[in-house]
């Protein structure tokens, strides 16, 4: 019999004993703050300016969309930890981040718990996030894309929906759902997509753990191998959250590298220079 038990990253972040408070953060990091009504839901939208002439969109992990004992869909699904948000506050660039459909009080009458466990990965969500995300950034600007964990299946579903798109980059990103589920015996993602049945089209660099026991990076490392465009950086004793915030400026550097945007860095200096 398989289980419904943590269909997602509950446990992950349930080690944390206060909640996080994206609206608080975001008042005291003094972040400018848009709220997007798409078709179907509501966003949240946080910018950080920065210097560079490209773009970078967070998408957060799952967060907890089933309760404790794994039994019944969350009331609220918004994450205890919200990792995917200090990599957005520390990037040195034009960032945002954009909430999920339903998460951190974004409510809408098409929300249903369903958004945030079987449907977390469906075409609704995925078009929603697009067209927030376009109504929120610069078309005229290179966009690169960052997921972490379930996010990580959502910038993949997303690559092909905004043309601005130079890059996605995955932390730890669920790659593959129908494979995940099997492994850990969890009930399928019945109404989502698997990004393993999609091309992303664009080049991507994914960053992953070789002690995740969340995403096993076996099932990382088939499914990389199977895209083109794709880079796979593996790293030792990395698991699922360990240690991607203390690692974070070495890591973008190297994201930066692989997608060339220190190129747009180096054109505001000259320019500044002159």
């Amino acid at each position: 019999m398989k289980l419904a038990l943590l269909l997602g990253f509950g446990l992950v972040s349930a080690c944390s004993t206060k909640d996080f408070s994206l609206a608080d953060r975001a008042a005291l990091e003094s972040l400018f703050h848009q709220p997007a009504r798409t078709a179907a839901y509501e966003h949240s939208v946080y910018k950080k300016s920065g210097p560079t002439d490209y773009q970078v969109v967070f998408i957060e992990g799952d967060g907890r969309p089933w309760t404790a004992d794994g039994r019944e869909p969350a009331r609220d699904p918004s994450p205890r930890d919200a990792l995917a948000f200090d990599l957005f506050m520390s990037t040195p660039a034009e960032a945002y981040y954009v909430t999920r459909p339903c998460y951190f009080e974004t409510w809408a009458p098409d929300c249903s718990s369903a958004t945030w466990t079987s449907a977390r990965y469906s075409q609704a969500v995925v078009e929603s996030l697009g067209e927030a995300i376009h109504m929120t950034t610069d078309s005229s600007q290179p966009l690169v894309l960052v997921g972490y964990s379930g996010g990580g299946a959502l910038v993949i579903l997303l690559a092909q929906e905004l043309e601005s798109v130079i890059g996605v980059v995955t932390i730890a990103g669920l790659l593959d759902t129908d494979r995940w589920t099997d492994h850990h015996g969890y009930e399928p993602l019945d109404g989502s997509i698997n990004p393993a049945a999609r091309t992303p089209g664009v080049p991507q660099l994914h960053l992953h753990g070789t002690a995740d026991t969340v995403v096993p990076i076996e099932h990382v490392r088939d499914t990389v191998a199977s895209w083109p465009g794709a880079t796979l950086l593996e790293y030792d004793e990395y698991g699922h959250v360990c240690c991607w915030r203390r690692d974070w400026s070495p890591l973008w550097r190297e994201v930066e590298t692989a997608f060339g945007l220190g190129v747009y860095e180096q054109s505001d200096s000259t320019r500044d220079s002159q």
